[in-house]
């Protein structure tokens, strides 16, 4: 196997073994040849949420023979944090593969955030950096800010289902409702965690929210002016408060996207 990776722990200092394994990825994507990966099962769903497609090595064998060749192990060590706080911290995976890739290769210039389709037609061993690597928090919210404005409503449903995959389950009917509800919370920020945590308690949980049930019965026409009157008037709990009123947009705004349909299947949960 040319193009390997094995990453046996994840935590705290692991940034670097990840880097690594994306810059191999990378050379393997150029050569259009497969990327092989053995180590632990998080380790394994770090690399897919980066947007990794390995193969399973069928046994452990150290470094590739690429890597090897380049020193990888030699380039300088990156930040102690740990990858999998980026992604609790709601950062899209694109943001970190091209931080990662940046980290030790390409031009310090303003606007690189490199991505896989870019990589596999214009990967070039030269530009791989020695030395010190580069890593800065203001890149990292540049880079976020660029791939979370190019997300599609649909794209950022995937992006939480794929963070919270049992919403997956329950979600899928109420398609069209949470897309709209995506897209009302997408253009308020820059990271997924609002649009995870909502989706964790509204189609996850199974915490009862009964009020839904008498805010759908009694609104009409479902107007934002209506849902809001009736959201005060059946006087909801600090539980659903803290749900509805725990995003960047207003509570009457969210519950007017996500409709009577799915408020009142969440209210028999």
């Amino acid at each position: 196997m040319k193009y390997y990776s094995q990453i046996d722990s994840v935590g705290e200092d692991d940034l670097t073994a990840f880097r690594d394994a994306v810059l191999t990825y990378c050379a393997a994507l150029r050569e259009k040849e497969d990327f092989h990966f053995s180590g632990t099962a998080e380790a394994g769903r770090l690399l897919r949420w980066l947007g990794i497609r390995y193969k399973q090595a069928a046994e452990e064998s150290g470094s590739s023979p690429w890597s090897q060749a380049r020193n990888l192990a030699e380039t300088g060590a990156l930040p102690t944090t740990a990858l999998a706080d980026f992604r609790d911290r709601g950062y899209l995976g694109t943001t970190l593969f091209a931080a990662l890739v940046r980290s030790s290769y390409g031009p310090d210039e303003p606007g690189f955030f490199p991505t896989q389709s870019e990589l596999g037609f214009y990967f070039e061993e030269s530009k791989l950096l020695s030395g010190e690597a580069r890593w800065d928090e203001d890149y990292l919210e540049e880079c976020q800010e660029f791939f979370f404005e190019e997300l599609t409503p649909a794209e950022l449903v995937d992006e939480v289902y794929a963070l919270v995959p049992q919403a997956a389950d329950a979600g899928e009917p109420h398609r069209e409702s949470l897309e709209g509800v995506a897209f009302l919370i997408g253009e308020q920020t820059e990271t997924l965690l609002p649009l995870t945590r909502f989706f964790q308690e509204l189609l996850v949980s199974v915490k009862p929210l009964p009020e839904l049930r008498k805010l759908v019965e009694s609104v009409d026409g479902w107007s934002e002016e209506e849902v809001e009157r009736a959201w005060e008037g059946c006087g909801p709990s600090d539980y659903a408060r803290e749900v509805f009123s725990g995003l960047p947009i207003g509570a009457p705004v969210v519950l007017q996207a996500c409709g009577p349909e799915l408020l009142g299947w969440r209210s028999e949960r």
